[in-house]
């Protein structure tokens, strides 16, 4: 791949004359624009996203998916994009080569613009995942939908990293599924260092209820609220490995397990075993993101806890 310095305004151009997908009731508050540089497969991207501002006033980067679509078109994560005009759904294939449309690495606005949720269904290889989205529309009614890059990662088999001395990168090839035995071997520190390579994007209090959702691709399986957010972490740590065991032996609990809590009411994921107690991160805690909590051995137990674990056994 050229290097290149691309203006990234990353989303999926409808086209006018297209019905859109059901939308909010009413328009949101402001999409700020963005820019950040990003590392794909080594080479640098210029991303010219839009971020969205939360009650605390953090910030989270969407992007446009057919931008997406055409940097990784011929890559081992590239993917076609669709749109299903009977449901107003947009539909993603994975492994197909990426038809562009002339709308890419273009956007007809700049600056601060209003921007409505989406409330329709994003068909990853024909299977529904609820993706965070949003629409931008330009003066002649065209809508544009920008997704959480790392989200789309996720779902679509490329992996999105964040450290200090890179920022963020993207990798399409087989590291991107996850860890790799012969290369990476999987450890409790290597799955506490994917966990907490995301408390960047999901920083503590950033709004999270039953309105975000994740879609797990290894295991076939699309998480609500807490659910969903310990999904993301977990997808994040083990990759493409499904769930190997299920049990509710807390001396057996390691870090990267799924714990499901509350008389089966909360899901968390363990960033640390300790004698008698764990430390989790959670989704839709008060309403929001929330890292470090500690929950004692009898509190898991009065309540009936399970666990998934992804580890080998």
């Amino acid at each position: 791949m050229k290097k290149r310095l691309l203006s990234f305004s990353m989303a999926l151009t409808l086209g006018a004359g297209l019905t859109l997908p059901s939308l909010a009731a009413e328009p949101a508050q402001l999409a700020y624009a963005s820019t950040q540089m990003v590392l794909v497969d080594g080479e640098a991207v210029e991303f010219q996203a839009y971020a969205l501002r939360d009650e605390n006033g953090f910030n989270t980067n969407y992007v446009k998916l057919r931008d997406v679509a055409h940097v990784l078109n011929g890559t081992p994560a590239q993917f076609a994009v669709g749109w299903k005009s009977e449901t107003g759904w947009v539909s993603v294939t994975t492994g197909t080569a990426y038809t562009p449309d002339g709308s890419e690495l273009s956007t007809p606005f700049e600056g601060d613009r209003p921007y409505t949720p989406v409330a329709g269904t994003t068909l990853v290889d024909q299977q529904a995942a609820h993706l965070d989205a949003f629409f931008l529309f330009d003066d002649q009614g065209g809508g544009y939908t920008y997704y959480k890059l790392r989200d789309l990662g996720t779902a679509l088999g490329f992996r999105v990293d964040w450290t200090e001395e890179t920022g963020v990168t993207i990798q399409t090839g087989k590291e991107a599924a996850g860890p790799d035995e012969e290369t990476a071997p999987l450890t409790e520190e290597t799955v506490l260092a994917a966990i907490n390579a995301l408390r960047e994007s999901y920083p503590e209090g950033m709004s999270w209820t039953n309105d975000n959702s994740h879609h797990s691709p290894a295991l076939h399986l699309t998480g609500y609220g807490c659910e969903g957010f310990a999904l993301i972490c977990s997808d994040a740590a083990f990759g493409d490995l499904p769930v190997a065991a299920t049990h509710s032996d807390f001396d057996a609990i390691r870090v990267g397990d799924l714990l499901r809590i509350n008389h089966d009411t909360h899901t968390v994921i363990v960033l640390e075993k300790r004698a008698d107690s764990v430390i989790v991160a959670e989704g839709n805690y008060n309403r929001s993101i929330h890292w470090d909590r500690e929950l004692s051995r009898k509190n898991l137990e009065d309540g009936d806890f399970t666990v998934r674990s992804r580890w080998e056994q």
